[in-house]
């Protein structure tokens, strides 16, 4: 609905659409916004200089079988802390 009365009920073909979305005036504009943007996260303090964009993503297991006892791994951690101490002490 407020698409159709931003365009005033005039419907754009799908050539229309796609010369909007490859033109340079939209990828100066989101650039712009998206400095503006960053700029206004930094004065707010709620990023400081180091600001990381990347495609991590972080899936979770939610099986109820994918639990973890913690006794195992503290003697896991430990084993990999003595298996990493003699790799280095032979190298």
């Amino acid at each position: 609905i407020v698409a159709m009365w931003l365009t005033q009920e005039q419907r754009p073909t799908y050539r229309t659409i796609a010369r909007f979305i490859v033109s340079k005036e939209l990828t100066e504009m989101i650039q712009a916004s998206f400095k503006d943007f960053h700029d206004y996260l930094q004065k707010a303090g709620l990023i400081d200089e180091a600001s990381f964009i990347d495609g991590t993503k972080i899936l979770a297991n939610a099986n109820k079988y994918s639990f973890v006892w913690k006794k195992r791994t503290i003697k896991y951690s430990d084993l990999n802390v003595v298996k990493a101490r003699k790799l280095i002490s032979e190298m």
